[in-house]
């Protein structure tokens, strides 16, 4: 399932993506610069679900666009 289109800095609910177990995938636009960049993941950035740790919920990977 991809993932729906989004303005930089904005993201997407779980049920919007059809679940915690949904596959998605995600297209970066034929228009970004060449460059370095970072892809980062953040789960529950509203912070609505009491955690014993919310220090775990945010990944990034590095990518480069050629």
């Amino acid at each position: 399932m991809p993932l729906p289109a989004l303005p930089p800095g904005q993201g997407a609910t779980i049920s919007q993506l059809g679940g915690a177990d949904t596959p998605v995938g995600f297209t970066i636009p034929a228009t970004t610069a060449s460059g370095s960049y970072f892809l980062v993941f953040k789960i529950d950035a509203t912070e609505t679900h009491v955690e014993a740790s919310e220090g775990n919920n945010v990944w990034s990977y590095a990518i480069t666009v050629n």
